[in-house]
């Protein structure tokens, strides 16, 4: 190999090396799409219109949630409950917490899968892990309410009527049941909730989490702008020198865009 070849071969490496790389995380790995090392976004063009579409995702998610919850947190009033009188009221209020339940779960996911893939090389922002934490607590207060929900319902059950047994099949029951009883002891643990405080659910997104949201956003605009204006991916410019293929092959589909469109969220 001449020596001209060693030298472009070693300039090329070292250009390669000082350049950043997308700091989004692919199937496990570091994204190998270089970026703009002058003042440019840290996520490549296809990895910043995913860090977008995960932030409208969850948000989207969070409005939903935001959207019923006082329709739920008022059942965290154990006497109220008691306060539904017929089957259809205690099945719409159930119905209504578990949707949003499911918007709440849809959020927090979504939350988790975008600090996996966005948050990977660099601390995430405390706001949005303020908020994870949040939606997480604000979901288990909710299943409190649902068990509860689900009690009343059957305690307005109507009772299935009694079938009248003849004194041969009573005794033969009760023979059944004496040879087939056993003793033990079994303890549930539902974890221990503090009854004077504050429910999650009582609260919805506090300053320090909306600012967050907004950040991402921004960065999310700010990316996307960056890249439109110079006409998408910056292109890698070597003068004389013969383009080289990055060794880690060509550029695939994030995980983020895989689940995203396949709606396969929860599945990480």
């Amino acid at each position: 190999m001449s020596s001209r070849t060693t030298a472009s071969i070693q300039y090329r490496r070292a250009r390669t090396k000082s350049t950043p790389r997308c700091r989004a995380e692919q199937y496990g790995t570091r994204c190998s799409e270089l970026v703009h090392p002058d003042g440019g976004p840290r996520f490549c063009s296809d990895h910043a219109e995913q860090y977008r579409a995960s932030y409208k995702r969850y948000k989207m998610a969070a409005e939903l949630a935001e959207a019923i919850r006082d329709g739920v947190v008022i059942w965290e009033d154990k006497g109220k409950i008691t306060e539904l009188g017929n089957l259809a009221e205690v099945q719409d209020t159930i119905e209504l917490t578990e949707t949003y339940i499911e918007h709440a779960g849809e959020e927090l996911r979504g939350r988790e899968l975008h600090t996996i893939i966005f948050f990977a090389y660099d601390p995430p922002d405390a706001g949005h892990v303020r908020r994870t934490i949040h939606v997480e607590r604000q979901i288990s207060s909710a299943y409190r309410i649902l068990d509860r929900l689900r009690n009343r319902l059957l305690d307005l059950t109507p009772p299935e009527p009694r079938v009248r047994k003849s004194r041969k099949q009573r005794r033969r029951q009760k023979e059944k049941t004496l040879s087939g009883i056993s003793c033990c002891a079994v303890s549930f643990d539902f974890g221990y909730v503090d009854e004077d405080e504050e429910s999650p659910l009582e609260s919805g997104m506090d300053e320090e989490e909306l600012l967050a949201d907004l950040r991402t956003e921004r960065e999310a605009d700010e990316m996307l702008r960056w890249y439109t204006e110079r006409g998408g991916r910056e292109e890698d410019k070597g003068g004389d020198e013969e383009d080289e293929e990055d060794s880690m092959g060509p550029f695939v589909t994030s995980l983020v865009a895989s689940l995203l469109r396949l709606g396969l969220a929860d599945r990480i």
